[in-house]
């Protein structure tokens, strides 16, 4: 990073812009970071089309052994089925 820069944050190419990547400095994590909520998602890609899902959230963390891990409301979650019948496949291991 550059001098006085924590991070940066920039665009994801492998979901074509629609999604964010962090980069950030490694000693601004023990002094400014508190890692307070994560998720888990799914990335389903055939070709130039990509769908990413979002399958559980992790909140309330204590430390490394310590959160609640729960699955994401269906309202925003449309599971393997669904992201698969968007790309126009029925089985996963059609998109290998």
């Amino acid at each position: 990073m550059g001098r006085g820069l924590s991070g940066v944050i920039y665009p994801s190419v492998r979901v074509n812009g629609e999604g964010f990547n962090v980069a950030i400095s490694p000693g601004v994590v023990d002094k400014k970071l508190k890692i307070v909520a994560a998720a888990e998602c799914s990335m389903y890609k055939l070709f130039e089309n990509t769908i990413v899902d979002n399958d559980f959230n992790i909140e309330n963390i204590i430390d490394e052994n310590s959160f609640s891990y729960y699955p994401v409301n269906p309202l925003y979650h449309a599971g393997q089925a669904e992201c698969l019948r968007r790309l126009g496949v029925s089985h996963i291991t059609d998109l290998i």
